[in-house]
């Protein structure tokens, strides 16, 4: 059964801010692809972002990036850009991993609220 849970991580930024995401794959398949979507419930403003690779953007030097989230496996995976600080603000972000490219195959889905 796909499985995983999410938790925040942190803000960042370098040309822009995005929030991080710990995910724990505690399901019994391999996630290829994700859809996260992060909604500023204090501005209505939406980001998101689907993805292939699981990328960890680390300020401004570059990215760490993984092609998969095995079974068991914890990740920090970095969220859509934000054009503006978004410290303080409600945040809501929706997850959905899925066990093949293109956000196809088995999805799962998960919903988590924070203020960076």
């Amino acid at each position: 059964m796909p499985d995983f849970t999410a938790s925040y991580n942190g803000l960042e930024s370098c040309s822009g801010w995005w929030a991080d995401l710990e995910l724990v794959n505690n399901g019994g398949i391999t996630f290829e692809s994700i859809l996260l979507t992060i909604t500023d419930e204090d501005t209505d403003i939406v980001a998101s972002l689907s993805s292939d690779v699981f990328d960890n953007i680390n300020g401004c030097s570059g990215a760490l990036t993984r092609d998969s989230l095995t079974p068991g496996d914890i990740r920090v995976v970095s969220g859509p850009v934000f054009t503006y600080d978004p410290r303080g603000h409600d945040l809501r972000a929706t997850i959905t991993l899925c066990s093949r490219a293109g956000q196809s195959g088995t999805c799962v889905s998960e919903s988590i609220r924070f203020e960076p």
